[in-house]
């Protein structure tokens, strides 16, 4: 489906760049007709996938609005940024993306740049069609989130409750119609949850594979999201999932060897890349406490300001209490005014319901989820730590968390099935005894 996709609008791009050109097709009206065919394009693959009916008139009923707004709001769209505040965002990969299209290297290029760019080399640099495949990075990542629930047997209804729960979160919607780049580190998270979920289910090493591609890929985007592929690869060298068991053996040494001889290899050849946001930890207490006094005076929303970075070993104190405050900022004592009432409600509450539920009910669990929901689990927080220990004000903690959001609705609703199936169970060895 994602090759279908992507070899589709590239080859129209091919065939409607010239023709924009020759026709002297003004950019809106050419960039209007690409979102629109482009979309009906999508919509008619999607339609070969065999979705549920009430999914699919879902996605098309959510996405045609957030095509129409991109192809008639996106003229405002300096209006818009300055009113969501994610101007300084937006603004970071524009001219980085202009700079590598005409071959400047003076500085350091962003990875989501670099595919600004190269949509902008086959497409012409129109800013309307990078945001498109943004939203479509959003759509893709819709529909690989419902086929896990599906995968995990979720019970119908649920399935239903959490795909479109996971559609309205808001931070993702607003992400998703700009240019910035957390769309596609979101989907690449997902799907690599995808794989990792079938090959969990079934034991097939070639998911495993496709699992941890995806992974890395995302930490391409954020370093941030490397706690997902190490939680994979220690899973994969410890559990069995045919004999559904932790397993320590001679079978466990080859896997771990042959984990340790990837990571190298990767490491060696992508490392700079991937691993980018950890250099200023480790590059010394000096800058480590000016990109902290840096961060810190650049951010509107701040907290926990009166403790600094002076060292790593703040790092390592803090992670805990900056834990917290980046799942769950804006917290009610911060809360500014409007803006900060209607995050705390629609991102920040969510999550620690979320949270909450899932940990108060792992011991009703089955045990067919709860193996798998303890792994996600260590996904989730561990992700968290390692973003929080880099995150000073809650917008940019919204911001990044919605990236792994995904997981977390993943394990609650495994935990509402898993605590239905148990009732059902209990029920059931309660009438035998009878």
């Amino acid at each position: 489906m994602i090759k279908i996709l992507l070899i589709l609008t590239i080859l129209e791009g091919i065939v409607l760049g010239p023709l924009r050109i020759g026709w002297n097709l003004e950019e809106n009206i050419y960039s209007i007709i690409f979102v629109f065919f482009n979309f009906l394009i999508v919509m008619g693959v999607l339609a070969r996938e065999h979705l549920s009916a009430w999914f699919y008139k879902t996605i098309f009923v959510i996405y045609s609005i957030k095509i129409l707004l991109l192809i008639f709001i996106y003229f405002d769209v300096d209006v818009v940024m300055n009113a969501l505040s994610i101007r300084d965002v937006y603004g970071f990969f524009q001219p980085q993306a202009i700079d590598y299209m005409h071959g400047s290297m003076n500085r350091v290029i962003q990875i989501y740049s670099k595919i600004v760019a190269y949509i902008y080399i086959v497409f012409g640099p129109i800013m309307r069609i990078p945001v498109f495949y943004n939203v479509m990075a959003s759509l893709l990542a819709d529909v690989f989130f419902y086929k896990i629930l599906l995968e995990l047997k979720i019970n119908s209804k649920h399935i239903k409750i959490f795909s479109i729960l996971f559609m309205l979160l808001p931070w993702r919607n607003v992400q998703s119609m700009f240019m910035v780049r957390e769309s596609f580190p979101t989907f690449l998270v997902v799907l690599s949850i995808y794989y990792f979920v079938k090959w969990w289910e079934s034991g097939n090493g070639a998911n495993f594979v496709y699992s941890i591609i995806n992974a890395i890929l995302s930490m391409i985007f954020h370093s941030g999201l490397i706690a997902i592929a190490v939680v994979m690869m220690i899973v994969y060298i410890l559990y069995n999932p045919r004999k559904r068991q932790w397993i320590i053996n001679f079978k466990t040494a080859c896997k771990f060897g042959a984990i340790m001889l990837s990571v190298g290899v990767i490491l060696a050849l992508f490392g700079d890349m991937i691993l980018n946001k950890f250099t200023l930890a480790f590059s010394g207490d000096e800058a480590l406490s000016n990109w902290n006094d840096l961060v810190v005076n650049g951010a509107d929303s701040v907290y926990l300001s009166n403790l600094p970075y002076t060292n790593f070993d703040d790092v390592i104190l803090q992670s805990p209490l900056r834990l917290l405050y980046f799942l769950f900022s804006p917290m009610p004592w911060n809360l500014r005014g409007i803006s900060d009432v209607l995050a705390f409600g629609f991102d920040s509450l969510l999550l620690l319901l979320g949270v909450t539920f899932s940990l108060v009910n792992m011991k009703r669990m089955t045990k067919t989820y709860k193996k798998l929901i303890k792994v996600l689990l260590c996904m989730y927080f561990l992700t968290a730590l390692i973003f929080g220990a880099g995150t000073f004000d809650s917008g940019t903690a919204m911001r990044h968390r919605a990236k792994f959001t995904s997981i977390l609705l993943i394990v609650d609703a495994m935990t509402i099935t898993g605590v239905m199936q148990n009732k059902i169970s209990s029920k059931v060895t309660i009438n035998e005894i009878k």
